[in-house]
């Protein structure tokens, strides 16, 4: 598990840097209560490496989303990942 704002940018930036990758959101569900919010929703992430669009590695994620509310923005808090389906070659995704 990846924990802290830094790790996480670091982490990913370095291991995602030879994917081009595309990111799609749907059914987004959101439940605002005073300074808190959860939002739930669907994420089709498709990932390609530059040199080599013959291969491919792509996912379903349910991504939910804790939010809190400070001043006049809200923060992400925490998000777990949860893997709905899956298909093509993982190693793609070998630096991750």
């Amino acid at each position: 598990m990846l924990q802290g704002r830094e790790t996480i940018v670091e982490a990913l930036s370095t291991s995602l840097s030879g994917l081009d990758t595309t990111h799609s959101f749907s059914n987004p569900r959101v439940v605002v209560d005073g300074d808190t919010a959860r939002v739930d929703v669907l994420v089709e992430a498709q990932h390609v490496p530059c040199v080599d669009a013959a291969r491919q590695y792509l996912m379903k994620n349910r991504y939910d989303v804790l939010l809190a509310r400070r001043d006049a923005e809200w923060e992400i808090e925490r998000v777990a990942v949860d893997n709905v389906w899956r298909t093509g070659a993982p190693t793609v995704l070998g630096g991750i």
